[in-house]
């Protein structure tokens, strides 16, 4: 009968080792405990093991589960009046065995292990410099193939770890952008922080596994490939050991193509030539493939609880017993560590034959080049009477030809210059249909004075830029700095001229192509533009007072980061509320974008002038602080000069596409996990400090 007290080893199998006569109770041997004589009522159980109480009457798990138990204690009873060497139904076995061993608590208890191991075990590998380079490729923005493939290959040992709900390459994706924000102290901290991820993985293992495990078993209608694989064996009743079968916790093991055993989770349905299976004190099920022996010279007793995770049952307390007490799980934590440690064994070699690409410059880049003989149309409106707009048009002229010796401005559409530059933006003919029109930036951040338009002028892609006649008055200005200002300003556009054309003939038809779609597509319409940002801001810093320009920018970026924090706080509570992730993102998603580009702004100028983008312990180093994304500037300073660094050497669009990951970095560190299932996003709202570090969201 279901209820709360839910049965992972059913009442029908512990009966067979109950007590004699009347097996109501049973001795559960626990490691580390005393030899307990308990109801069998009250053993192998937990409350709500499998479900909660249903709120509105609707069947559980616990309920479809209870269903199906009368005709399998009925099954048992019939395999257990066999006679040894009689043989059993293979689908009949399959089922009962499949049942009854994914049931278990242990199969939750060794999941939670697993995922425990394989961090402790790459703690103790990266603890080494030279392994970590070798191992993860710190100094891409991706993890290389080989890093996946290991991961991928681990992953799949455990195939019910997939069921958890969090995707393995969110946790890849996760893990990596970790790594690299700590990677300048990366030898001294790696193992205190793998540490500290242990704790937070461990502190939700516990809440995945469980619902991983619930779910699986929902699906129990479905072949699993471990039944699938016992259909194939030949099945027969085998006597049980001289002193009596125990029943472990783990109810069935499995033996290797060598003859190992094993926990049937970390052997896996491939490798598994052989299973068994207590059904009572005197009599086994064995299961085995066609071509493999028959076991007959292992200590069944002693295999099955080296091989249990906490506890044994039994009719008896006993010499025998107390022998098998000591040595509860004596096998189970090697037997993991074995299969970790062998996989990463396998990988490091490899890993450090990966290929490094080597970086090109902005000086050398294909394409960075000067042009003669542009011709471009300059259009002023409200800039003045006659003379005055003589004046702006025949100084920008001046001026582009003059940076056309040092930038590609062939792809220069031409300059609109208005005292109305929302409206100037909007108005701008981009050339193609369906075209979103151009705003300006939010008041909330500023007032808008320059932008470039990327256009469509008879099949060649083109940029057009718009100024403020903010910027022109700046350009005639007899203040040298304020005319610096002016230069810096129209030099960063020109330059994302010239990233217009190199991008074209690198990457030829993406500029005006459709991203592709899905999360991809609609994270990169936040990250698009910022890698733009920073090579032009590189290239602007050479005009004008750099000191002047950071200082504004580190303000910029300070307040980005407040309002991004604030935006957050604000949306989650309404989200708690309401439960409407789309509202939740649509706050936040701007405000991440924001902090993407003064960052990018912030960094180019920096990164060209030879200073740092921090100012000690000033007001941009504590926002970034408070944002727990203090690292997080480092990785992403160096993603922005490696692209650089690969002017016009871009093999695929996937290095743009790459910038994904800041995106979604600022949104684990405000606590929201994204992913695509299907045709949908899914999502987590957890605790954003839980799960990007201590000391902050980040």
């Amino acid at each position: 009968m279901s209820g709360p007290n839910q049965h992972y080893i059913p009442r029908f199998l512990q009966r067979a080792f109950g007590i004699r006569p009347r097996r109501l109770s049973i001795w559960r041997f626990g490691l580390g405990e005393e030899p307990e004589c308990r109801r069998i009522k009250r053993t192998g159980s937990a409350d709500n093991f499998y479900s909660p109480p249903s709120p509105d009457g609707r069947p559980t798990l616990d309920d479809a589960i209870t269903a199906v138990e009368q005709q399998m204690a009925l099954t048992l009873s019939d395999i257990r009046s066999g006679t040894s060497g009689d043989p059993v139904d293979s689908e009949t076995a399959a089922a009962v065995v499949s049942h009854l061993a994914t049931r278990t608590a242990h199969v939750r208890s060794t999941f939670g292990d697993g995922v425990a191991r394989l961090l402790e075990r790459a703690e103790d590998l990266f603890a080494e410099p030279v392994n970590v380079e070798a191992m993860v490729g710190l100094d891409d923005n991706t993890p290389n193939r080989l890093v996946r493939e290991a991961m991928a290959k681990e992953l799949a040992r455990w195939p019910k770890i997939g069921r958890t709900g969090i995707p393995k390459n969110v946790l890849e994706r996760i893990g990596f952008m970790m790594l690299q924000e700590r990677r300048g102290d990366l030898a001294e901290q790696f193992g205190g922080w793998v540490a500290e991820l242990v704790d937070v993985m461990r502190s939700r293992t516990g809440e995945a596994v469980r619902d991983g495990h619930r779910k699986g078993l929902a699906e129990a209608g479905q072949l699993s490939e471990f039944e699938a694989a016992l259909r194939t064996f030949e099945w027969t009743i085998e006597s049980g050991p001289s002193t009596g079968a125990v029943l472990p916790d783990c109810v069935v093991f499995a033996f290797d193509e060598e003859g190992n055993t094993g926990n049937h989770l970390v052997v896996g349905a491939k490798r598994t030539h052989a299973v068994v299976m207590a059904v009572s004190p005197e009599k086994l099920l064995f299961g085995r493939r066609p071509e493999f022996p028959l076991p007959t010279t292992f200590d069944f007793n002693e295999t099955a609880v080296r091989l249990c995770h906490d506890f044994f049952l039994a009719p008896r307390n006993d010499a025998e017993t107390e022998r098998l007490h000591v040595l509860i799980g004596a096998d189970l934590d090697p037997a993991l560590d074995e299969s970790l440690e062998g996989a990463f064994d396998e990988f490091l070699p490899k890993c450090a034959e990966a290929k490094q690409t080597e970086p090109g410059t902005q000086e050398n880049a294909p394409g960075w080049k000067s042009t003669t003989g542009l011709d471009f149309e300059v259009s002023l409106q409200g800039c003045g009477d006659e003379s005055a707009s003589q004046t702006v048009e025949e100084l920008l002229r001046v001026f582009v030809s003059a940076m056309a010796k040092a930038l590609p401005l062939d792809r220069l559409d031409g300059i609109t210059v208005s005292d109305n530059y929302p409206a100037a933006l909007r108005a701008v003919d981009q050339g193609f249909a369906n075209a979103p029109a151009i705003e300006t930036v939010s008041s909330e951040i500023g007032v808008g004075i320059a932008h470039t338009v990327t256009v469509l002028r008879s099949g060649v892609v083109k940029g057009r830029i718009v100024l403020s006649n903010t910027v022109c008055a700046w350009l005639i200005s007899d203040d040298r700095m304020v005319a610096d200002w002016g230069v810096q300003t129209l030099v960063s556009q020109l330059a994302r001229v010239a990233l217009i054309r190199m991008v074209d003939e690198a990457l030829p038809g993406h500029l005006l192509a459709a991203v592709k779609g899905g999360l991809t597509g609609w994270l990169y319409q936040v990250a698009d533009g910022v890698q733009h940002t920073y090579i032009a801001s590189w290239t602007a810093a050479a005009f004008g007072d750099v000191t002047e320009t950071v200082i504004g920018e580190r303000e910029l970026l300070a307040n980005s980061l407040d309002r991004l924090r604030s935006r957050a706080s604000d949306a989650r509570r309404v989200y708690r509320g309401e439960n409407d992730a789309e509202e939740f993102l649509g706050v936040v998603m701007p405000a991440i974008g924001d902090v993407l580009a003064f960052a990018a702004s912030l960094s180019g100028h920096c990164a060209s002038a030879g200073v740092s983008a921090l100012d000690g312990k000033g007001d941009l180093a504590a926002a970034l602080d408070r944002a727990g994304l203090s690292r997080w500037f480092d990785v992403y300073q160096a993603d922005l000069e490696r692209f650089r660094r690969r002017l016009g050497m871009w093999e695929s669009f996937e290095e743009f596409l790459a910038f994904n990951r800041h995106v979604e970095r600022l949104l684990w560190g405000i606590g929201m996990i994204l992913w695509e299932d299907g045709d949908t996003f899914r999502f987590l709202l957890v605790d954003g400090d839980a799960l990007c570090g201590t000391g902050g969201p980040g």
